[in-house]
Parts: C-alpha cells; sequence; structure tokens
C-alpha cells in the first residue's frame, strides 16, 4: 500500500495568538493521520499551551469530543514545542492548522516561511486549512517568483468574514488586503471557493488548501489519499 519504507511524518502547527486554532482544523485530519498510520508531531509558534478558540469546541463533533476529552491527545496541544525548534528534514509535509490567531502570527514568522520554502523546494507536501493558508503568503518558490503565484488555492473567503462581520478587524497583511482571498488574489493566486460552510478544497501539485471548518476532514482525507500513492 504503502510504497514509502518509512513512515509519512507530518508537522501540525498551531497559532500562539490568544485569537486561537479552531479545534476541527487539528481534531479531523489529526484522525485521518493517525488511522493512516502517519506520525504526528504538534507545534505552535511560540510553544507551550497555545488558546484553543472557545467558539470552536463543538463537543457534539464525536472528532472533536474525542481529541479533546482524551488527555492523551488533548496533551498534544498543551506542551508544545516552538516551530523554530524542528527541521524540515525530518519531516514529510507540513500542515498548518486554522483559527483566527494565525492571521497575526503566521504569515510575518521566520520559521513559517523557513519551513514552507524547505518544504516546498524538497518535494514534501505543504498543507494548511481555513485561515491557515495565509502562511503561505510571503513564501517564495525556489524559481524566487511567489510559491501561491499562479497556483489553484483555497482559504477562508471574503464572503464567510463577511457573514461573521469579522473583516474589518483582521490585521492588514502587508497591504495585499485582509482576508485570505484578498491576500491571494493580490499575491496573484488562482482562488477559489464554494458558498460560505461549504466543503472545498485545492491540490495544485503538493499544494494543499482547505477553505473553511467543514474542509477540514475532506482536506486530510486527500493527503492520506497522495502519500498512499508515494
Amino acid at each position: 500500500f504503502l510504497k514509502k519504507s518509512k513512515m509519512v511524518k507530518v508537522l501540525c502547527v498551531l497559532t500562539s495568538h490568544e485569537k486561537g486554532f479552531y479545534l476541527p482544523e487539528i481534531a479531523h485530519p489529526f484522525f485521518r493521520f493517525k488511522k493512516a498510520g502517519f506520525e504526528i508531531k504538534l507545534c505552535s509558534i511560540n510553544g507551550g499551551n497555545p488558546t484553543v478558540t472557545p467558539a470552536s469546541i463543538d463537543l457534539s463533533d464525536e472528532e472533536n469530543k474525542e481529541f479533546f476529552e482524551t488527555p492523551a491527545i488533548k496533551s498534544l496541544t498543551e506542551n508544545t514545542l516552538p516551530l523554530s525548534s524542528f527541521n524540515t528534514s525530518d519531516f514529510d509535509l507540513v500542515f498548518f492548522v486554522g483559527g483566527y490567531g494565525t492571521m497575526w502570527d503566521f504569515p510575518d514568522s521566520p520559521d513559517v516561511i523557513r519551513i514552507t520554502e524547505e518544504m516546498y523546494a524538497k518535494g514534501g507536501a505543504i498543507a494548511a486549512v481555513c485561515h491557515g493558508p495565509i502562511a503561505f503568503s510571503h513564501c517564495k518558490g525556489p524559481d524566487g517568483e511567489y510559491l501561491i503565484k499562479g497556483k489553484n488555492i483555497a482559504g477562508f473567503s471574503t464572503a464567510e468574514e463577511n457573514v461573521l462581520g469579522a473583516l474589518d478587524s483582521l490585521p492588514d497583511c502587508r497591504g495585499l488586503g485582509k482576508s485570505c482571498e484578498e491576500v491571494f488574489v493580490a499575491r496573484g493566486a488562482k482562488y477559489s471557493c464554494a458558498p460560505p460552510w461549504q466543503s472545498h478544497v485545492q491540490v495544485d501539485g503538493t499544494l494543499f488548501t482547505g477553505q473553511n471548518p467543514a474542509s477540514a476532514a475532506t482536506l486530510g482525507d486527500e493527503l492520506v489519499k497522495y502519500f498512499a500513492t508515494k
């Protein structure tokens, strides 16, 4: 099944900003990675115990509940090492978990840029869901162009931000815009989205992105499927 003799190793990155990460955007992919036999490491931008967005703790969702109420799993998010302590060479996939906090601390993090650029350059997979793809805003490919330029990409839409009334409260991203959609379009990416809250995933080579919380499970499935063919 897996042609590789070695296990697929994934590094999941959480925001350290107080606005937090979104529970289903780690829980749903986590269980798909686990079932597929991936070796999973969690980290955060600054290390420590990052905030989980209270509004995302929906325990009527079975996977959220299992993740949040299983101490051995939940503790993975509570004692994180900083992203700076990890080397790209140890992983096959880096997965950026969403949540509003990412809009503040992902785009300009030197470690986010380092690990994304290195992973992409070595042919590894880079993935992100919801607000997580904002991580790729300022990353460059081996050709010196912005990595997402001309690439099919998904991420939380301007329409979704407007439904929540959140657009104005977002930080400006180097003058490119505020929402993921605005920033990606400004960077020359081929952005696409589904209507608000519908699952939508884009795959472009080794770049995997999902639009919103509803896309997290689908994105996990796509990544498992991709590595099954490697």
